[in-house]
C-alpha cells in the first residue's frame, strides 16, 4: 500500500497509476562508516553486558542519487522484496520507502497481533540446517516472543497473549526467516 495525502491505496491501484520504465541499478551507499558503526556496536554490548537492554536492532541510513521519482523506485523494489508489508510516503522533505516481512503490530477489534522474526539465511541455503537446528537463532527468537507476549500480557487482567505458531519458516525468495 501507499499512503499519499492520508489515502491508503491498493498495490493494483498504484500500478495503474505510476506504471514506468524502472531501472534497478542503483548504487546504495552507507551514511555510516565502518569505525561508527564499530563503536555503536561496541556501546551495544556495553550496555547489554551492564543488564539496561536485552537486544538492539542497529541500522545504518543510506542514501543513493537517482533521477528516478520514489514512485519508480518502489515499485522497482517492491518486486524484488517480497515482503508482506510495504508502504511509501511521499512527505514534503523526503519520501520513506518501506518493505517488511515482519509484522510489528496489527489490531483487529480486540485482539492485538505480533510476528517478531528472528533468525535469517540465504534462499539457497539448508533452512533446516541453518536455522531450526542453530540454537542461537532459537534463543533470540523465544527471547523476542517472550518479551512481546510479556508486553501484550501488561496491557490486560482479562486476556492473555498465547503463541499460536512459534519457529515458523517464511521464505522471501532471496532470504529465508524463522518467525
Amino acid at each position: 500500500f501507499v499512503l499519499d495525502s492520508y489515502s491508503v491505496f491498493k498495490m493494483s491501484e498504484l500500478v495503474e497509476k505510476f506504471s514506468t520504465q524502472l531501472n534497478p541499478h542503483i548504487q546504495f551507499n552507507l551514511l555510516t562508516s565502518k569505525n561508527e558503526f564499530t563503536e555503536k556496536v561496541l556501546h551495544i554490548k556495553n550496555e547489554i553486558a551492564a543488564g539496561r537492554i536485552y537486544q538492539v536492532n542497529l541500522t545504518s541510513p543510506i542514501a543513493a542519487l537517482t533521477e528516478e521519482s520514489a514512485f519508480d523506485l518502489f515499485f522497482s523494489y517492491e518486486k524484488k522484496f517480497n515482503g508482506h508489508y510495504k508502504a511509501l510516503l511521499p512527505l514534503a522533505s523526503c519520501e520513506v520507502l518501506c518493505y517488511s516481512p515482519e509484522l510489528f503490530l496489527k489490531k483487529s477489534s480486540d485482539t492485538l497481533l505480533t510476528r517478531p522474526i528472528k533468525g535469517s539465511t540465504a534462499s539457497d541455503k539448508d533452512f533446516t540446517e541453518n536455522l531450526l537446528k542453530n540454537k542461537k537463532e532459537d534463543a533470540e527468537l523465544s527471547m523476542i516472543v517472550d518479551l512481546l507476549r510479556n508486553d501484550l500480557n501488561s496491557l490486560s487482567k482479562d486476556h492473555s497473549a498465547e503463541v499460536a505458531t512459534h519457529r515458523a519458516k517464511i521464505n522471501l525468495n532471496y532470504i529465508q526467516h524463522t518467525y
